[in-house]
């Protein structure tokens, strides 16, 4: 008696959870007619993590394969970084953040 209640509670439980998660969907949310993001496509086979930025202006892109790339212009172009890492092994570099212009 007690197994099969514990088992509808759960059942009863898993469709409400279910039936309430349903409306987290944001297909109703009107589309922009203007975005202010853009791509820009990035010379590395590496997959990007983190980025983070010290002013308006420069900041840095962190990822797989010891991944570190600069820009200087607000994200417009990146130059490639590097650090004294050795080169045996695959680094993956998975944040960045600063404390003013400190990083």
């Amino acid at each position: 008696m007690n197994f099969s209640f514990s088992r509808l509670l759960n059942l009863f439980l898993t469709l409400f959870v279910g039936v309430f998660l349903s409306g987290c969907v944001a297909t109703r949310l009107p589309e922009a007619s203007v975005s202010p993001w853009k791509t820009i496509s990035l010379d590395t086979e590496s997959n990007p993590l983190d980025i983070g930025f010290v002013d308006d202006k420069r900041g840095f892109l962190v990822g797989t394969e010891k991944l570190i790339l600069e820009t200087n212009d607000g994200g417009e172009s990146w130059g490639k970084r590097s650090l004294d890492i050795p080169s045996e092994g695959n680094f993956r570099l998975v944040s960045v953040d600063f404390e003013g212009t400190e990083g």
